[in-house]
């Protein structure tokens, strides 16, 4: 019997249009602004931070190459990790590579490239900030603001609830896997085409993770202390 498990989004962003004034001999030029957060004084700043057209990451381990974003003042991949870690899984009905593989919760926190490393809660919270959920929204549990439209991709999901992508992230709907814990249960992939979820770094025994799913603008963030099923991941620049 196959277990169903909350679907988590969260991701959509302020970028704003500054039209600048220059000298007689050059001409009024757009700077993109976003609102980002300092997070340890709870105030809200306007700070000029970049969301630049996606760059390249070459994974030195196996000469994988990534899209990667710069989202407020952080660096990330802009696919799902595939690196082939001893226990990783990739479902054999990806369309793309992009869709990447699934690693359970002790593995993700491992599988980052030299230079980067899994997202903590806190910094999936400042790029979510960055993007446009609000202050009052960073502790809450399950769906959050309406930022999880712009983290979606433009293809792959469902009928009208594909995303505009206008954050860069591209999260394509890659599903999970879940693992079976008694013999009772069998292991399955799930999700494909309609959610997508990652992992984050530690926080004690817990993992604060993320989902993108249906026809939800939001992100899902929830706590999960059962880290055997198995998620994507997204990397972030040191």
């Amino acid at each position: 019997m196959k277990t169903s498990f909350p679907i988590i989004f969260l991701v959509s962003g302020f970028v704003f249009f500054i039209i600048g004034c220059s000298s007689s001999q050059t001409k009024g030029v757009a700077d993109k602004k976003a609102e980002t957060i300092d997070l340890e004084s709870s105030s809200i700043v306007s700070k000029e931070v970049e969301i630049r057209e996606p760059n390249l990451l070459t994974d030195s381990r196996d000469g994988e190459i990534y899209a990667i974003v710069t989202i407020g003042e952080q660096i990330w991949m802009a696919e799902n990790l595939r690196y082939n870690a001893l226990g990783s899984k990739a479902n054999p009905d990806y369309p793309s590579k992009e869709y990447g593989r699934v690693y359970d919760g002790t593995l993700a926190q491992s599988v980052c490239p030299d230079g980067w490393h899994l997202p903590s809660d806190l910094e999936w919270n400042k790029m979510e900030m960055a993007l446009g959920m609000k202050i009052d929204e960073i502790a809450k549990t399950f769906w959050r603001g309406t930022h999880g439209t712009k983290m979606k991709s433009e293809i792959g999901w469902p009928k009208d609830e594909n995303g505009t992508n206008s954050s860069g992230f591209n999260g394509l709907p890659a599903g999970f896997y879940f693992t079976a814990e008694t013999e009772s249960e069998e292991s399955y992939f799930d999700g494909l085409g309609g959610s997508a979820g990652y992992w984050t770094a530690m926080d004690g025994n817990k993992a604060w993770v993320r989902f993108l799913g249906g026809p939800l603008e939001g992100v899902n963030r929830f706590a999960d202390d059962k880290l055997n099923w198995m998620l994507g991941c997204r990397c972030v620049k040191n």
